[in-house]
């Protein structure tokens, strides 16, 4: 199973913590220590001006959790960009044309060195034609964010990535 259940765990603890450490450390500088009430109250201030920030559209980093810019997006996006160890990735989706209905699974496409956000929304997610498939994700595999933005599970993210380097080699195509 690995470690992703542990890592969203802790990903959801980390927006907490600062509050309750600031909080703490206000609280213990009421009662005479003047340096620790600084402390509590710039930590506090800095995880109000973040989650201020998160709130009106800033993309902020989270823990545990991947940035996307999505296509389409209801719960589950139609396409969506990731960033992921310093190549871009688009994950694409189509109509299944028996069923009529979206497709369970994504496409993982490596998109070239030039290829950005700008230039994915301008060609409404088609990949260039240089770009390569890395292999097949499916759906219920990742899970989505969308509260202040748009954010994939890092966690799922990267074992959904492996799952797919391996149908791609075992397919006899090159993952990387």
């Amino acid at each position: 199973m690995g470690n992703g259940p542990v890592r969203r765990m802790v990903g959801r603890w980390a927006g907490v913590l600062p509050w309750l450490v600031g909080a703490t450390l206000l609280s213990l500088g009421l009662t005479g220590f003047p340096a620790l009430t600084m402390a509590g109250s710039i930590l506090l201030t800095l995880a109000g001006v973040h989650q201020f920030a998160s709130m009106h559209g800033y993309h902020v980093p989270r823990s545990g959790l991947v940035r996307a810019m999505t296509y389409g997006c209801y719960d589950v996006p139609l396409a969506f960009y990731v960033r992921h160890r310093g190549r871009g990735l688009l994950f694409h989706r189509g109509f299944d044309e028996a069923g009529g209905q979206l497709a369970d699974r994504y496409c993982v496409i490596a998109l070239p060195t030039e290829c950005d956000e700008q230039s994915l929304r301008y060609t409404e997610f088609e990949p260039p034609e240089d770009s390569r498939l890395i292999g097949i994700v499916a759906v219920g595999d990742l899970r989505f964010e969308h509260r202040r933005g748009a954010y994939v599970d890092a966690a799922g993210l990267a074992d959904a990535l492996r799952r797919a380097a391996g149908t791609a080699s075992a397919a006899g195509r090159d993952p990387s």
